[in-house]
């Protein structure tokens, strides 16, 4: 037999107000996202799933391209190049 759960307590604290510094810092946070998105984002909104795979797409993609490039190398060293003159 498994052991019976604990009860889980929270304990919930009234909100604080954020000093003048930590608000500054988070708008200055705030606007280089909106930035970056602006800048790179497609005009699409922040969606973690959608740039992960997006990201694993490329990065695929990418390696598969230099390992097609690699092969057309070997293939051209092999033809055209005389050892030790490049």
């Amino acid at each position: 037999m498994g052991r019976k759960a604990l009860p889980i307590t929270a304990e919930i604290t009234p909100e604080q107000p954020l000093s003048p510094d930590l608000m500054n810092n988070l708008n200055a946070l705030a606007e280089h996202q909106q930035a970056i998105m602006d800048r790179y984002g497609e005009g699409l909104p922040y969606e973690r799933e959608r740039i992960v795979h997006e990201a694993r797409f490329y990065m695929a993609q990418s390696a598969e391209a230099m390992l097609e490039a690699g092969k057309r190398l070997i293939i051209l060293k092999e033809n055209e190049l005389l050892w030790g003159v490049y």
